[in-house]
């Protein structure tokens, strides 16, 4: 049996990793931080993704505009207990 695993799921799973390790520092760069930010740019930018944005919202991590345009978000935000990756 084979289990169907999207870019959505790769990120929500980083995520979680991220919250559980208290060693990763927001701030600097971190591979798990970069990998987030990669998939990021690719499934949650675009008005045809905002159902994995929802799936990410739905999992417990915000995802937010921090800074947006009247054409829609420049810099993608989602939240994490130790700060804001940044994405866009």
């Amino acid at each position: 049996m084979t289990q169907n695993i999207d870019d959505t799921d790769v990120i929500i799973h980083l995520l979680k990793m991220i919250d559980e390790d208290e060693r990763i520092d927001i701030k600097k760069n971190h591979p798990l931080i970069d990998a987030v930010k990669y998939l990021a740019d690719d499934c949650l930018t675009g008005s045809e993704n905002f159902k994995n944005i929802i799936r990410i919202r739905e999992s417990g991590f915000d995802v937010y505009a921090g800074e947006q345009d009247r054409f829609g978000w420049l810099i993608g935000c989602i939240q994490v207990k130790h700060g804001v990756i940044m994405f866009g």
